[in-house]
């Protein structure tokens, strides 16, 4: 994927918002993917599935994109 698509992943702030969740909890509902798929596409991008989405870099967001 590339960045031009990051569109069709739904990581706005208004997503992720709320009470601030661990990524594996509130992420598989945004990529559409079962918690388990996206435990693991997480952790193959060297993003730890507790950490929350305030705590991720551009560049980190980046990376998720690329390899959705």
């Amino acid at each position: 994927m590339s960045v031009n698509n990051l569109s069709r992943l739904n990581f706005s702030p208004k997503n992720l918002s709320g009470q601030a969740k661990a990524l594996a909890l509130s992420l598989p509902n945004e990529v559409k993917l079962d918690k388990s798929k996206a435990k693991n596409w997480l952790l193959r991008n060297g993003v730890e599935p507790t950490q929350r989405a305030e705590t991720l870099s551009v560049e980190d967001w980046i990376k998720l994109a690329k390899h959705y």
